[in-house]
């Protein structure tokens, strides 16, 4: 009977399993590289842009060709980098791929990369060249040929418009009702054409940039396409939509939107604008809330936030418990005074760090990762900080979210050279100390009291150097 419970229980969770994971093939040949010794990289980013994971894999390119198996277990989005280079632009960024899909692209030439050049074959090939016989439609289309920053304002509106309705008239003869990779296809496009004129009008502050703005993309509600159920989570939340809102904020009056730094302005737009679509309106709030928990948990923002949250948003929606229970993590964990995460990671040599290990100084950690402009920015200064306070009690950590390799060529450079280097052990940005001290930026500079307790996030020593040295002083 043991035996026989045991084999139904293995059988339940293999099913389990095989619906909620498929293997999913991403596979290329460049045609000019059958002797080529080619580092591949494949970036897979699953959902909203607060609370989305990502997935990067890597692989050398053999005889021309390159695969990448992998389970996926929802809707994504996928970006390939060849010698570094992004494999799909000109074109795009990132293609949507679904759990299932093998998809195969021939690239021409290495020296001549773009999804507009390439063939695509296999399992959800359909969707994709969709896209790209849109984006090809849409760059033959072009109303002026000189290059972007050379048009003026009004030559980028004209060409937006001429775009969209390209786009849109595509869309138009595709038999309704529409499929949801249709309406992501749809919503990426717009996004794609849409965001770099409203990052352009936010920059230029004309009333002439405002009547285009009203005449090309309000007038012919030119977002539609992104509020959607389906693509919202993929598509215009994360700048766009954003961007759309502060625009508008500017012709009824007010100025650009500080979402970040004061969101009530924004949230009281947000509801106002997005009334008739609530799941639009609860989406960006949701959006909102979490990223402000973890920019602002050492602050009043944070509740503020909450507590417009919570009277405007239905309960019933999915993000609604995510939200509620990080903001029960903020207040649980990340106030002064609070343990702090009790951390056990290596050094470059292998030797284990304890956060008990620095019980009686105040520990100042740096979060960083090589590459990061804020992160080199800060390593020389922190260097000559570490250096006069090399007497008091203060021990200086560094903690790295790369890989191994990285992690080791970015010390001194990206972080504090005289810091104690520790890092993530491969698990990136979603080690268990980055999920509870909700790391939101980097470099981003936690401080701990003798106790191993939180005190707060300190003052950027780059643009508030005095403001730093006296808020760890204050501590000894």
């Amino acid at each position: 009977m043991r035996k026989i419970l045991f084999f139904i229980v293995l059988f339940l969770l293999t099913v389990h399993f095989s619906h909620s994971q498929k293997r999913t093939i991403i596979s290329g040949a460049i045609n000019d590289c059958q002797d080529c010794n080619l580092d591949i990289k494949l970036l897979i980013i699953d959902g909203m842009s607060a609370i989305r994971t990502s997935q990067e894999y890597s692989t050398v390119m053999k005889n021309g060709n390159f695969d990448f198996v992998f389970p996926l277990q929802k809707t994504s989005t996928a970006t390939i980098y060849i010698k570094n280079d992004l494999a799909f632009s000109p074109g795009t960024f990132s293609i949507i791929v679904n759990p299932g899909d093998s998809l195969h692209f021939t690239v021409p030439s290495a020296s001549k990369l773009g999804l507009v050049n390439m063939n695509v074959s296999g399992i959800g090939k359909e969707k994709i060249i969709l896209f790209r016989d849109v984006i090809k439609e849409v760059y033959s289309s072009r109303l002026f040929k000189k290059a972007y920053n050379k048009q003026t304002v009004t030559e980028k509106y004209l060409e937006v418009d001429r775009s969209l309705d390209i786009i849109d008239s595509v869309f138009q003869k595709i038999k309704r009702p529409h499929s949801i990779d249709h309406q992501l296809i749809h919503a990426q496009l717009v996004d794609q054409a849409l965001d770099m004129i409203l990052i352009h009008s936010l920059q230029n502050k004309s009333d002439s940039t405002l009547l285009l703005f009203n005449k090309y993309l309000l007038k012919k509600k030119r977002i539609k396409p992104l509020l959607n159920r389906n693509s919202i989570e993929y598509f215009g939340g994360f700048r766009l939509i954003p961007n759309y809102l502060s625009l508008l904020n500017r012709m009824n009056g007010g100025q650009n939107l500080k979402r970040f730094a004061d969101p009530s302005e924004y949230n009281s737009m947000i509801v106002k604008e997005f009334k008739r679509v609530p799941y639009i309106r609860d989406y960006l709030l949701s959006d909102l809330a979490l990223q402000i928990f973890e920019e602002h948990w050492n602050d009043n923002i944070s509740k503020k936030m909450f507590d417009f949250y919570i009277s405007h948003v239905n309960k019933k929606e999915y993000l609604y418990k995510k939200v509620i229970d990080e903001f029960k993590h903020v207040e649980l964990y990340l106030q002064p005074g609070k343990p702090f995460f009790k951390f056990a990671l290596p050094d470059t040599t292998g030797k284990v760090h304890k956060l008990e290990d620095f019980k009686g100084k105040i520990v100042v950690v740096d979060f960083w990762f090589t590459g990061c402009a804020g992160c080199k920015d800060v390593s020389p200064i922190l260097a000559k900080i570490e250096e006069e306070m090399k007497n008091d009690s203060i021990q200086f950590v560094s903690i790295n979210v790369d890989n191994m390799a990285t992690w080791k060529l970015g010390i001194g450079e990206y972080s504090s050279k005289n810091s104690l280097q520790l890092y993530t052990e491969e698990q990136r940005f979603y080690h268990p100390i980055i999920k509870f001290a909700k790391i939101p930026a980097y470099p981003t500079l936690i401080v701990l009291d003798k106790q191993g307790n939180l005190v707060g996030m300190a003052p950027n020593p780059v643009s508030h150097l005095e403001e730093f040295k006296t808020y760890i002083r204050k501590l000894l």
